[in-house]
């Protein structure tokens, strides 16, 4: 089997499985640990973030210099601290509009997997129209190794990632980016305006177009 082939195989298995654990969601039914594991994020993470931070977050060049790399630093060798293990706060904000439930696992997965290359704090919020829900995992709340389980996802309106912008703002949260998991199908075109860098994250909408901040598309279907 090629490649491709292979590729082709792996990507309809994985939508078999989503679909499978969405409609057991819909029956109450018990879903085994090992088919959610099955369910891995469809984006390096690791990767989008680095070269996100990098490129876009205030001082993340000196803030990497500034603090050594602990296990080298033992070693009697000085280098900077690697991307994965100096960023600060990180906003994660998943949309719970109605037009999501489909996708809902989707985006728990995704989250996760931004989860498992961040061990410093990730804050998660849920919105729709507002925000519903506000999150704190790795330092300062509960262990990210956690999230999956202990998350409890809110909200079912309409879809206005404005109010997560001015959610951060009201609150005096200072992150050092923000990543919005939506199917960008936005109230008004309202986007919000943003005081600190934004990684939209579309799930299954190439149209979508966000004036701020850079986009990653994701698609889930065909």
């Amino acid at each position: 089997m090629s490649d491709a082939e292979l590729s082709e195989h792996v990507q309809e298995v994985e939508q078999a499985i989503a679909t499978g654990l969405v409609e057991a969601e819909k029956l109450k039914a018990a879903v085994p640990q090992t088919i959610k594991e099955l369910l891995k994020p469809k984006i390096r993470w690791l990767d989008v973030l680095r070269e996100f931070v990098t490129k876009t977050c205030r001082g993340d060049d000196d803030a990497s210099w500034r603090i050594p790399e602990r296990r080298a630093l033992v070693a009697g060798i000085l280098r900077p601290t690697p991307f994965s293990e100096s960023v600060g706060e990180l906003v994660v904000a998943g949309d719970m509009s109605y037009s999501m439930d489909k996708i809902l696992p989707v985006v728990l997965t995704e989250i996760k997997g931004i989860g498992e290359v961040l061990p410093d704090t990730l804050r998660l919020l849920y919105w729709d129209t507002s925000v519903c829900g506000d999150e704190v995992y790795g330092q300062g709340g509960k262990p990210i190794a956690d999230m999956i389980k202990s998350t409890k996802p809110t909200g079912g309106g309409g879809t206005d990632p404005s109010c997560v912008a001015d959610y951060i703002r009201d609150n005096g949260l200072t992150p050092q980016a923000a990543i919005v998991i939506t199917d960008g199908y936005v109230s008004k075109s309202n986007w919000g305006t943003w005081d600190c860098p934004v990684l939209w994250c579309i799930i299954d909408n190439k149209k979508a177009r966000p004036p701020v901040g850079k986009v990653v598309h994701v698609a889930t279907e065909g």
